[in-house]
């Protein structure tokens, strides 16, 4: 008898342990800036600051799309920069009113960083 009751003791404590575990919230990853998507833009560039307070950021480039959005974008160091025949060039070369294509990764909370711009005609 005494086993009896010692196995369905173990065998209700086993149930109730799967029980709380199925309802136990899973909560997701806090998502950093790096997990979220490449957007892509295109418009003319309406102003390029060069005077950026954040670290490692050469330029912030606000372009206006087609629709009268504007796009605000961190230009950094690590970020290519192509003409309209797909070579590289430097960031000096880029003015207001040139016409581009910018793929910027999203970002919460802050301004979207550059992966590519090229300059389009």
């Amino acid at each position: 008898m005494k086993k009896t009751i010692y196995v369905l003791f173990v065998f209700g404590f086993v149930c109730s342990l799967s029980l709380v575990k199925s309802t136990l919230a899973v909560v997701p990853a806090p998502i950093s800036p790096q997990d979220l998507g490449i957007v892509t833009v295109t418009g003319k560039i309406e102003s390029i600051s060069k005077e950026c307070s954040s670290e490692g950021v050469m330029a912030a480039i606000t372009i206006v799309d087609k629709i009268g959005k504007r796009v605000v974008v961190e230009v950094k160091a690590d970020t290519v920069i192509y003409d309209e025949g797909g070579k590289t060039i430097a960031l000096d070369k880029v003015q207001k009113g040139d016409k581009v294509i910018i793929e910027y990764r999203e970002a919460r909370k802050t301004v979207e960083k550059a992966e590519s711009i090229k300059l389009t005609r």
